[in-house]
């Protein structure tokens, strides 16, 4: 586990800022694969994923996962609007996954990540797009994720998808 005092940057992104969210699920669709055949299918995470999602979670290196986390995975993917999707390998191992639903009325993106093989591929976008699609299909037109101050890579990743620093609010967070 990680320590709780990581500097973290809060993102947002939504329908409201120049039309952000739409312009994002409508425009993120790169190739998983460039030229190799398909590597990996991007599906919908059910229940059964729930365990190896969370093992490939805790054992990403830039993944910021707790585990009290690990159990609340397989929850994830039934409490509506479910936005958790795998990008599968075609041996059936994850490659690359997000977790994002509800906040109240907004979504949130919790994690992504994509295998250290696979990355520079389209993936992480990919995923991205299928999290941000099914939240706009459940009415959520405002999503916010947070990265880690260390993590300048994640900051260039979520702004060119429309995503934005939010500034005026500081984040707070308790551990119950």
């Amino acid at each position: 586990m990680r320590p709780t005092s990581e500097p973290r940057i809060g993102f947002v992104a939504s329908a409201g800022d120049g039309d952000a969210l739409p312009a994002m699920t409508r425009a993120l669709a790169p190739p998983a694969t460039r030229g190799r055949g398909p590597e990996v299918e991007i599906v919908a995470m059910d229940r059964a994923d729930a365990g190896a999602v969370a093992a490939f979670l805790e054992a990403h290196p830039t993944v910021h996962f707790r585990d009290w986390e690990a159990p609340l995975v397989a929850d994830a993917v039934t409490r509506p609007p479910a936005a958790c999707f795998i990008a599968r390998r075609t041996d059936g191992r994850i490659g690359g996954a997000v977790i994002a639903g509800s906040f109240g009325v907004r979504g949130t993106i919790s994690h992504i990540a994509v295998a250290e093989d696979l990355r520079r591929r389209g993936i992480a976008t990919a995923l991205a797009r299928h999290a941000l699609d099914a939240l706009r299909r459940n009415g959520i037109l405002r999503v916010f994720l947070f990265t880690l101050d260390e993590s300048p890579e994640a900051r260039v990743f979520w702004r060119s998808l429309g995503f934005h620093p939010t500034e005026g609010e500081t984040t707070l967070e308790a551990d119950l």
